[in-house]
């Protein structure tokens, strides 16, 4: 049975399952360190599950960069394991910061997500248009 009401909160990040458009919403607040971003990727994991969802919007504006070791894991170990789970699409608004930025690209452009739909966005209405579309399509 899916889980309509999912949601995580910390000071690093929000995270809310919207039942209406069918996504997960995740939005970076602040720096997360490798150990958040762990208990943050299993929880996302775990509410990808639970809803059963096959897309999550990403607000990045305030994401700061993270390790390389970080993200070779994200995108190596994370992304297969979430489209095993049923993941499909990632819409990822920019970072104002460059080095979140580059991060990001480096993470998307993995091999393992080359089966996902992936795609970076300046704004949130545009990354909402493009997984709307993916979603009528």
């Amino acid at each position: 049975m899916k889980d309509e009401t999912a949601s995580f909160e910390t000071s690093y990040v929000s995270m809310t399952y919207n039942s209406e458009k069918e996504y997960i919403l995740i939005v970076w607040k602040k720096f997360a360190n490798d150990d958040e971003q762990l208990l943050f990727r299993q929880k996302l994991l775990e509410m990808i599950k639970a809803t059963q969802v096959a897309s999550y919007l990403t607000d990045n504006t305030n994401l700061v960069g993270t390790s390389e070791r970080m993200q070779r894991w994200i995108r190596d170990v994370w992304f297969p394991l979430a489209n095993q789970a049923g993941l499909k699409n990632v819409a990822a608004v920019q970072s104002k910061d460059k080095f979140a930025t580059f991060a990001v690209e480096n993470i998307l452009s993995g091999d393992s997500l080359k089966e996902m739909n992936c795609k970076q966005f300046n704004t949130m209405g545009e990354a909402e248009l493009w997984l709307y579309s993916l979603s009528v399509s």
